[in-house]
């Protein structure tokens, strides 16, 4: 698949969103009906653990795709959160409660960016681990 030029492994996008999704969808659950306080600690805590699904899921899409490692991991933790969001607009809605529609477009820019960051931290783990040196390029035709 193409996406602005760039040749996408839809394989290392999927397995990244499903562990993103698998680390994240269980601890916003946990945190949307275990704490009531959104200020509290455990609250942060359950946010960073989220944070950290979504930095996972970019880590390994730019593992398995080390030439375009922030398109990647941008594009597993989009997919991720948007699953995510989903879930929390359905269950808003059955709730009848308001769904903060800043909160949704912040999230995602959020996840995003932290999928990118996972993706490039994954992409200099899988050079190291193809060439043993983060110097040369990966590009089988470079001298």
């Amino acid at each position: 698949m193409m996406l602005f030029g760039y040749r996408i492994d839809t394989r290392a996008v999927v397995i990244g969103a499903v562990v993103a999704v698998l680390v994240s969808v269980p601890v916003a659950a946990l945190m949307d009906a275990l704490i009531d306080d959104p200020d509290s600690w455990w609250n942060m805590a359950a946010v960073a653990v989220v944070g950290l699904g979504y930095v996972i899921g970019g880590y390994l899409a730019g593992y398995r795709q080390p030439r375009t490692p922030a398109i990647h991991g941008a594009l597993a933790a989009g997919v991720a959160v948007l699953v995510l969001v989903l879930v929390r607009i359905i269950t808003r809605a059955l709730d009848d409660e308001p769904v903060g529609w800043a909160t949704v477009g912040l999230s995602v820019l959020l996840a995003t960016w932290l999928g990118m960051g996972g993706g490039v931290l994954g992409s200099r783990r899988g050079a190291l681990r193809s060439d043993g040196d983060l110097g040369r390029p990966l590009h089988r035709d470079a001298p």
